[in-house]
């Protein structure tokens, strides 16, 4: 599998690294390098899942797969949506990517919850600050300072 062998190369990894990170053996990468043994898609989903790895030597078989599925979508309409080419996507992914796809979008559900958290934190502590400089200029204004109860 060119692809595979491709993703060690540009990654500088070792059969050794790849099979200990995908719990396999050494001898099942080796087979996957000489084209005895396909890359498993649940193997493969690992690899495209680590950020740190360039695996876009995958995308293409990936995209030409999709894209194959596009030619059924436009239907009786000549015109492509994104809601057809979403619709099309979904219903050739199989039950892992089904499920890795619903994972990640909980994960960037559960950031955006705590991004809108924080940023109210942070306007609070915005107002917060406001009101205490106010306090501190009121002070200063009134004629009482720290400096002076000393």
């Amino acid at each position: 599998m060119d692809a595979f062998n491709n993703f060690l190369t540009i990654n500088k990894l070792k059969k050794g690294e790849i099979a200990s990170f995908l719990g396999v053996s050494r001898a099942f990468i080796t087979q996957i390098c000489s084209g005895q043994r396909k890359l498993p898609d649940d193997k493969l989903a690992l690899i495209t899942a680590n950020k740190d790895w360039d695996t876009s030597m995958f995308a293409p078989n990936a995209g030409a797969h999709y894209l194959s599925l596009l030619s059924g979508v436009r239907g009786r309409s000549r015109e492509i949506t994104p809601e057809k080419i979403q619709s099309a996507i979904k219903e050739a992914l199989n039950p892992e990517e089904k499920f890795l796809i619903g994972y990640l979008e909980r994960k960037v559900s559960d950031q955006e919850v705590l991004i809108r958290e924080l940023y109210q934190q942070i306007g609070m502590l915005e107002a917060k600050l406001d009101l205490a400089r106010k306090g501190e200029i009121a002070s200063v204004v009134g004629g009482s300072s720290d400096a002076d109860a000393v």
